[in-house]
């Protein structure tokens, strides 16, 4: 290989390198950005678990309360109604 076979093989090497660093760089940046999304989607499936646990002992407790009888409203004659009833009224 002469001198000028060798220097056109090194100028070839050197672009082939500068293309790699660039795909490298640019693939490495998609990279970051991925792993980027990617934390904050597991951190809004955490959120959204959170939730719904939340939401999931709301229901339960709605639940469990919701077959308990209410008291029934009682209705306390007044002192007249009383005496009137134990005289001998209605």
């Amino acid at each position: 290989m002469t001198d000028e076979e060798m220097r056109e093989e090194i100028s070839k090497l050197k672009d082939e390198n500068k293309t790699l660093l660039e795909n490298y760089d640019t693939i490495k940046s998609q990279v970051e950005t991925k792993d980027k999304e990617i934390t904050s989607l597991n951190e809004n499936v955490s959120t959204l678990k959170q939730k719904n646990y939340d939401l999931f002992v709301k229901v339960q407790s709605q639940d469990d309360v919701s077959h308990i009888e209410k008291p029934k409203e009682i209705k306390v004659p007044s002192m007249n109604e009383v005496i009137s009833k134990l005289k001998g009224g209605n």
